[in-house]
């Protein structure tokens, strides 16, 4: 299943793409990275940056 995370670089959008991945998603995440950290998103995730 794709699964769809926004603020993928945050705390909690790390965390739950490293589970979804586990799990054997194909997850695809955006982030503004103001929050967050690019080297944070877990290896396997479809990332794009969104504007701040």
């Amino acid at each position: 299943m794709k699964i769809f995370i926004t603020g993928i670089a945050g705390f909690l959008g790390t965390h739950l793409a490293e589970r979804m991945l586990h799990l054997g998603h194909e997850v695809v995440g955006v982030d503004n990275l103001e929050g967050g950290r690019r080297e944070h998103i877990a290896e396997g995730v479809c990332f794009y940056e969104a504007g701040s």
